[in-house]
């Protein structure tokens, strides 16, 4: 039996896709025997997943952060466009006294020693606070193992004002050096950064997120045709208005109407103009057992790719593949590496963000939403943990 610290600042939290990830690779690892325990901060209430906590089976050792009382603001105030204005501002005052991220006060908080009767730590971003957490713990007890698991290159975040960015290329490298293995979610950025970091390649690997639970949608789409995606947006990354003009013109010739249903909290430039639209609707992010309830009532799902030739695989997109649904996948371009990969599922249809993208969609569109697919169980919770227990 191993014994694992699991080291996270998203492990509880709601409608966010790394406590998703996280729960499931805790939760699969329990599966099969191991003893697992978790570090992670204490969210604010309102913050926190009821699901993810009723379905938690592991022990949780949770740190209060005055920094994070802020987050108690509402939403209806973040949307406000008063509020809005000043985002620019409020960016660059982060990042000047948040850095790595909010959490940058967790690990002097940590009590050491521990109990570190454990055999491997495990920490795993986002947000990077975890990797300064388990640095700590790295050494003053050298010999356990420390692996890592990232998401996306931290320099390239496009979330990071210029002065984090250079702050986070030289604190991501000396990270990276620190780790016995590194695990990255994207086979994409995996080699990438095998050869950003030739020195470290031999110790990098490739293991997809996941998904936590299954779900199948029964019933076939009849008069309406609703499509869900379940995330955040922004226009700046991920744009969909070219997608919304589509469905908007067949919805005025076709009988069988679409409409896409949104579920997240977006910003006010993205929720005005998507307001234009009659054939979408946003509602507020919910809760990781409703998104499965709104999985199980859609008849298709998108997915947006992040703009130009990003390595990211957006989490959502394997949360996707646990349901028997079909896939519409909005890419820049179908030559990007990630349209490569995407192509390997037949469940993927690919539309092109471009004019000629759209009218090519329209022609496949109606036929290929009808069909169901298979649960991609090399995602499942239990497949994930056997490939992450091979490498301890």
């Amino acid at each position: 039996m191993k014994r694992i610290l699991f080291i996270t600042t998203f492990y509880e939290q709601k409608s966010v896709s790394a406590a998703i990830r996280n729960s499931a690779w805790v939760d699969g690892l329990i599966d099969l025997g191991c003893e697992v325990t978790v570090l992670t901060v204490d969210w604010p209430e309102s913050r926190k997943s009821e699901f993810l906590m009723n379905n938690n089976r592991a022990k949780v050792y949770r740190t209060h952060l005055a920094e994070l009382d802020i987050l108690k603001i509402t939403i209806s105030q973040i949307k406000k466009k008063s509020f809005s204005r000043l985002t620019p501002l409020r960016h660059f005052v982060r990042d000047i006294i948040y850095f790595p991220d909010i959490c940058k006060n967790w690990a002097k908080k940590i009590d050491i020693p521990l109990d570190l009767s454990f055999d491997v730590l495990i920490s795993s971003s986002d947000m990077k606070s975890s990797h300064y957490v388990a640095q700590k713990i790295k050494r003053l007890y050298p010999d356990i193992d420390w692996i890592q698991i990232w998401g996306d290159p931290w320099k390239d975040d496009v979330n990071l004002g210029w002065l984090n960015k250079r702050r986070a290329a030289v604190k991501e490298e000396s990270l990276l050096a620190q780790a016995d293995k590194v695990i990255y979610v994207s086979d994409i950025t995996k080699e990438r950064m095998s050869k950003s970091f030739p020195v470290f390649k031999d110790k990098f690997y490739y293991l997809p997120r996941g998904f936590y639970k299954t779900i199948e949608k029964k019933t076939c789409c009849h008069s309406t045709i609703r499509i869900v995606y379940t995330g955040v947006m922004s226009l700046r990354t991920r744009n969909s208005l070219l997608l919304l003009d589509s469905i908007q013109h067949l919805n005025e010739t076709e009988e069988c109407k679409i409409h896409i249903d949104f579920y997240g909290t977006y910003d006010g430039e993205t929720t005005e103009c998507f307001s234009q639209y009659e054939c979408c609707s946003i509602h507020a992010a919910v809760d990781y057992e409703q998104v499965l309830k709104v999985y199980e009532e859609s008849d298709a799902l998108l997915f947006i790719a992040n703009k130009g030739n990003s390595s990211q695989i957006p989490g959502k997109l394997f949360d996707y593949m646990g349901t028997n649904l079909p896939i519409l996948c909005l890419v820049d371009s179908l030559t990007t590496d990630l349209s490569l990969w995407l192509k390997k599922y037949p469940r993927c249809l690919l539309i092109e963000n471009t004019h000629e993208g759209m009218k090519i969609m329209t022609h496949e569109l109606y036929d290929f939403v009808k069909h169901k697919f298979e649960i991609e169980t090399e995602f499942s919770p239990n497949t994930i943990a056997e490939k992450l227990l091979s490498l301890l």
